[in-house]
């Protein structure tokens, strides 16, 4: 198993590139939007920017100009060192390639602080089990990533990165 995902790593060519304003959310959009036609079986957001684009960025990863992961969200307001992430997804074809990792670790260069709420992009949000575990799922995930929750336990989940000398 592990050789497989080694040479599947290998097998992928991607760079990220980030984006500002209403060209970070058209990108965003387009590829949720692709994700969506690619996946009819899943439940992309086909809205992931909202109607509000300053302070928007994205962090897209591409492979031969083809969009297959992205992480994007706000600047804070007040301090522009800080990121809130209110999308994060990798085309499932890509996945356990470092997509991820890669855009994670673009984010990590520009920003000091992330947060991120862990919703399963792809999953029908229900209350049902399938979901739940999804969502468990991801924040095992995200804390490999370095993310805490920050959350308390009754309140739906927040998780946030740091950075510190140990993580740069």
């Amino acid at each position: 198993m592990k050789d497989a995902i080694q040479s599947r790593e290998r097998l992928f060519k991607t760079s990220v590139q980030s984006l500002a304003g209403e060209p970070a959310a058209v990108a965003t959009k387009d590829f949720a939007q692709l994700l969506k036609e690619t996946y009819p079986d899943r439940d992309y957001d086909s809205k992931p920017a909202g109607d509000r684009f300053d302070n928007f960025t994205a962090f897209i990863s591409k492979e031969a100009e083809k969009a297959v992961g992205a992480i994007a969200g706000y600047k804070g307001l007040e301090d522009e060192k800080i990121f809130n992430a209110t999308f994060f997804a990798v085309d499932p074809k890509y996945q356990n390639s470092n997509v991820s990792k890669d855009l994670m670790r673009t984010v990590a260069d520009t920003f000091d602080e992330v947060y991120i709420k862990p919703l399963a992009h792809g999953q029908r949000q229900a209350q049902d089990s399938r979901y739940k575990n999804w969502q468990r799922a991801l924040v095992i995930y995200y804390e490999k990533l370095g993310f805490k929750i920050t959350s308390k336990p009754d309140e739906p989940i927040v998780m946030v990165w740091k950075k510190t000398k140990e993580s740069i």
